[in-house]
């Protein structure tokens, strides 16, 4: 898909934080949050990316990435890891990546 947009879940390497977030290039993404570029993970990584959803528009992305973060919940995080999280079918066709 070419506008599609992802969500992608990275874990510190310590284990003590996670970061959820939005994206059009994931792996572009990625190095921005390794090299410190990225202000909310900026000193806690290093970080890999252990999640990652493609949906069909960015915009989808994005709002389901705002959900999600409203939820606030680790264990939501966790089950999408999982693949046991149901997803409101508003945000449409969520296919779990192989690009990890």
């Amino acid at each position: 898909m070419a506008d599609s947009g992802y969500i992608y879940i990275l874990q510190s390497e310590s284990g003590d934080h996670q970061y959820i977030g939005s994206c059009l290039d994931p792996d572009r993404r990625l190095a921005e949050h390794m090299s410190g570029h990225v202000k909310a993970t900026a000193g806690k990584g290093p970080w890999r990316r252990v999640g990652l959803l493609q949906f069909p528009t960015a915009t989808l992305a994005r709002k389901a990435e705002h959900w999600l973060k409203r939820l606030r919940r680790r264990e939501y995080t966790e089950m999408i890891l999982a693949g046991t999280f149901e997803w409101p079918e508003r945000f449409g066709a969520v296919i779990p990546s192989r690009r990890v």
